[in-house]
């Protein structure tokens, strides 16, 4: 007893009888079609083999041929008979067939029918980078933290710039961590470098204490200890030292206890081998108008203040040479209001030494 087919209504695939047997040969080139001897089936594998619509399976086949899906002079869409034989035969006349399509990776398609689209593709590993810096994004499973932004990626050098430079998690963070900041210090990749950093070597071009200078080294005065053989004292009182009120550290340095139509000073000699500037902090309350702070420079009076102030910073540039620095208060012939007293503290010269 024969069975019969022959094509399905939609078109799809054909299958043509031939009445006689003859030789296995192949579907395209020497690609040989094999029969199962106990079953009959047909599968359709349109996405992979578009022009191969069907693969046939039958028991006791004769010789078959297998068309193109759409051809339809030996294809048309209609139902049919044929006589399959009691032996395997031999399919004939098979069409071409097609490759699975690549995945580009900036199409928003699945051009290759995975699943997965564009850069979140495995496929698409090596390609998304979006800026070009070599490193690709989070979002596709990268190390680069703005993938819009080819400054920014693992490696680089963290800048003040309120940005996470460098994708380590923290914004003008402290790569070196001694302590400071990227914005806080003058080298964030070098640890022994930071504000204050003791082992300044002069002329080795680096500015180890980040004072802007490679090798100015700052003299500095805040009486914690007194005065010293340094100090020159003179007028009608020599000045004291005093724990009320200080700037710096617990003490500071005042004017001695004058009467009207007196003064009080004191001196410093300084050497500034490449020049540099002097800074002082200072405050007073005496009888605005008449009785005054004066700070001179060489003996040239570079300022000049009396009333009521608090601690005030003074600051100024220092040439190359030795250098007189004189701090003076002095009052007129009647009269005294408030403390009727000045307080110096916190004397800074960078670039000066005794």
């Amino acid at each position: 007893m024969a069975t019969t087919c022959q094509g399905d209504t939609d078109g799809r695939f054909g299958v043509k009888p031939i009445t006689s047997l003859q030789s296995p040969t192949a579907v395209r080139g020497d690609r040989p079609v094999w029969y199962h001897p106990r079953q009959y089936e047909v599968l359709h594998m349109r996405r992979i083999f578009p022009y191969i619509a069907s693969i046939v399976f039958c028991s006791g086949c004769g010789t078959l041929e297998v068309y193109p899906p759409f051809d339809t002079a030996n294809n048309p869409p209609s139902t049919g008979t044929g006589t399959i034989g009691t032996s395997p035969g031999t399919a004939t006349g098979a069409g071409t067939s097609s490759t699975l399509s690549v995945e580009d990776c900036s199409d928003n398609i699945d051009n290759d029918g995975d699943g997965l689209v564009d850069c979140n593709d495995p496929d698409c590993d090596s390609t998304c980078d979006f800026d070009n810096d070599g490193y690709q994004g989070l979002a596709y499973n990268g190390a680069d933290c703005d993938d819009t932004d080819a400054n920014v990626h693992p490696g680089v050098f963290d800048v003040c710039d309120s940005i996470d430079n460098d994708c380590n998690g923290t914004i003008d963070g402290d790569r070196d961590n001694d302590g400071y900041t990227v914005c806080n210090e003058c080298n964030d990749n070098n640890n022994t470098i930071y504000p204050g950093a003791s082992g300044e070597v002069c002329g080795d071009g680096v500015d180890t204490d980040c004072d802007g200078d490679d090798c100015l080294a700052a003299w500095t005065a805040s009486f914690e200890t007194g005065f010293g053989p340094t100090w020159v004292h003179g007028g009608n009182y020599y000045w004291l030292t005093t724990s009320l009120n200080s700037y710096d550290g617990s003490w500071a340095a005042k004017a001695g206890p004058i009467g009207n139509n007196q003064s009080s000073h004191m001196s410093i000699e300084l050497d500034f081998a490449t020049g540099g500037d002097l800074t002082f902090w200072h405050t007073g309350d005496t009888e605005s108008n008449y009785d005054f702070m004066r700070f001179y420079v060489d003996g040239t009076e570079v300022l000049s203040r009396s009333g009521n102030w608090g601690w005030t910073e003074a600051a100024y540039a220092v040439p190359v040479g030795t250098h007189t620095f004189q701090w003076t208060y002095a009052k007129d012939g009647s009269l005294s209001t408030g403390l009727d007293n000045i307080q110096i503290d916190y004397i800074v010269a960078v670039g000066g030494t005794l």
